[in-house]
């Protein structure tokens, strides 16, 4: 009997805070925060008004966070 191959599933989002998402990027909160002002951080949005992120579209921008940091080095 023959099996079909597995489907790879999405992952599933992982839905933080701005403080857990700070903590990811290695920067200050409130300079997140501002960043999600913005508009320049993928996969922020609001619930009511507190800011979420979705840490799977961060991981774009934390690449651009450590090639900014070593150009002003």
């Amino acid at each position: 009997m023959k099996t079909s191959p597995r489907r790879k599933t999405p992952p599933k989002p992982r839905i933080v805070n701005i403080r857990e998402a700070a903590e990811f990027l290695h920067i200050d909160p409130i300079r997140l925060f501002m960043m999600l002002r913005r508009g320049e951080v993928p996969g922020g949005f609001k619930i009511g008004l507190a800011w979420r992120v979705d840490l799977g579209e961060l991981e774009d921008l934390k690449r651009l966070l450590k090639t900014n940091s070593k150009r002003t080095e």
